[in-house]
């Protein structure tokens, strides 16, 4: 992805009725993309020292740049901040954060899942609980340092991403052993997230399970839940499934389901 063009776009607004101040300059600062993807700010009020310079001294170190590289433009800014508006950098940066968590899919402060050290400094800042370690690797061998480090309100998991029921069941005990709850994530599919509820049934330290169920808009069944198995996995009106009382997971598969569209059993 490259920066194709920068513009700065400038309209007036007209202030709320019984303001005693005439209409206000505010602009948008817009930084194109090849891909598309465009970052925006406000500049408000722009002024023409701050939107000459945007345009003759930056908008040429921009071009052809890729807009993720914000580190490196960061410090160029930074180098040249004696011959700009102080606020000049600050706009610039924002609109290429704005580009980078659009290109991501992703709001821009979504931390990487295995980022220990970040989660501690959001952890520290916030007074509402955090619930990281969902999609960190490594199981339960992974997780100490979360805790030691205090980076996490609880541990996360499933049976397909952490290693099983043996590697749920260690991830729960450990949090236990903090006095920590060990919350448990849906595991794509019928068996998995039987398996999951057998978790959940046999530890002390777990108050939700969260279940990702599909359904057309407008039509809240759980038939995709129980995809495959030959009865539905019973949620009662509270809101609560029950242990399952057979052996092994409790649930028979399907058979004449899944062999009426097989496409074959590899060996």
């Amino acid at each position: 992805m490259k920066i194709t063009d920068v513009s700065v776009v400038v309209h007036e607004r007209t202030l709320p009725v019984g303001m005693p101040l005439p209409p206000m300059e505010i602009a948008v600062l817009r930084i194109h993309t090849d891909d598309g993807v465009e970052g925006n700010t406000f500049i408000s009020p722009p002024g023409p020292n701050v939107t000459e310079q945007i345009l003759k001294h930056v908008k040429p170190l921009l071009l052809g740049r890729d807009p993720l590289d914000i580190g490196a433009i960061w410090h160029e800014l930074w180098a040249r901040r004696r011959g700009m508006h102080s606020t000049v950098q600050g706009y610039i940066d924002v609109a290429l954060w704005d580009i980078a968590g659009k290109a991501a899919g992703l709001p821009i402060y979504p931390l990487q899942a295995d980022d220990l050290y970040g989660y501690r400094r959001l952890k520290q800042q916030l007074s509402i609980p955090i619930m990281a370690t969902e999609m960190t690797e490594g199981g339960v061998y992974a997780l100490a340092p979360w805790l030691v480090q205090q980076a996490t309100d609880f541990l996360r998991g499933d049976v397909v991403i952490k290693g099983g029921i043996t590697g749920m069941m260690k991830i729960a005990h450990l949090a236990e052993a903090f006095q920590m709850n060990c919350e448990l994530h849906d595991a794509y599919n019928a068996l998995n997230n039987v398996a999951t509820l057998h978790v959940a049934m046999a530890i002390r330290n777990c108050e939700y399970y969260e279940v990702l169920v599909i359904h057309p808009p407008g039509e809240y069944d759980t038939t995709h839940f129980s995809y495959g198995l030959t009865e539905p996995i019973e949620i009662d009106t509270m809101g609560n499934s029950h242990a399952p009382t057979r052996p092994g997971l409790g649930y028979d598969i399907d058979w004449d389901l899944i062999n009426a569209t097989q496409h074959g059993e590899l060996r």
